[in-house]
């Protein structure tokens, strides 16, 4: 029914389509047995569903791509027990997003124009929150990231921010030929204001009541935190 249905119709009708980064970049093939750490929400499938997924996003029937980012801990994952049944589901995605989504979409002969698309207009659009979110324009949030796309991104405990350093696209032991990830990003820009830059975060005062601009506080007791704002 989705798939018969024109763009008009969508639009019309209120429909949208996503699909979470892990399953356009990841088939059953490449998890390894009894490993728990795959089990995500969806679950991983094979690779005659990821191509059918790509398709479905260069035809639009799919709009946009999500991280569905749910870190989960070792004890939940049931990793010792190699429990795939009573394993949690889940998986910390969205620090890795850009450069595995990227990299494969690369791969298929999109571009970085559509990566704007699938990662922010489009749910911008789902949202309600066109104007506001997803686009670089007057008046709209300044949210955006200044990134390299052709440096190549090493995935794995020492880079990732997440209290639990584990994830599904680092290289596994079995790999005879891991597969290289391209797209670093340099430095996360929100309403204007830099919150990420070169692997620190920088973190400013929430806004005085009544006041706007506020970010919020980053709090992870690994990570050094800037004590003055951004410049």
């Amino acid at each position: 029914l989705f798939r018969s249905a024109d763009a008009k119709e969508r639009t019309y009708m209120g429909l949208s389509a996503s699909t979470p980064c892990f399953c356009l970049t990841l088939t059953a093939d490449e998890v390894p047995t009894g490993d728990t750490w795959f089990k995500t929400t969806p679950p991983i499938r094979h690779e005659m569903h990821q191509d059918a997924l790509w398709d479905a996003l260069r035809d639009g029937v799919v709009q946009s791509i999500t991280s569905s980012h749910r870190p989960v801990a070792p004890r939940e994952k049931m990793c010792a027990e190699r429990d795939f049944l009573r394993a949690r589901a889940g998986t910390p995605s969205i620090q890795t997003m850009l450069p595995t989504i990227w990299s494969e979409a690369r791969e298929r002969g999109f571009e970085v124009a559509d990566l704007a698309d699938w990662l922010c207009a489009s749910p911008a659009h789902s949202m309600g929150l066109e104007g506001i979110k997803g686009e670089i324009r007057v008046d709209a949030d300044a949210d955006f990231v200044v990134w390299e796309p052709d440096t190549p991104v090493a995935i794995g405990p020492a880079m990732l921010h997440s209290q639990h350093k584990v994830s599904v696209w680092e290289p596994q032991p079995t790999d005879e030929h891991p597969r290289a990830f391209a797209g670093r990003v340099r430095a996360t820009y929100l309403r204007g204001r830099k919150v990420y830059s070169d692997g620190r975060f920088h973190a400013w005062a929430n806004a005085p009541q009544g006041g706007s601009g506020g970010s919020g506080e980053v709090l992870h007791p690994e990570l050094g935190v800037l004590d003055s704002p951004a410049e």
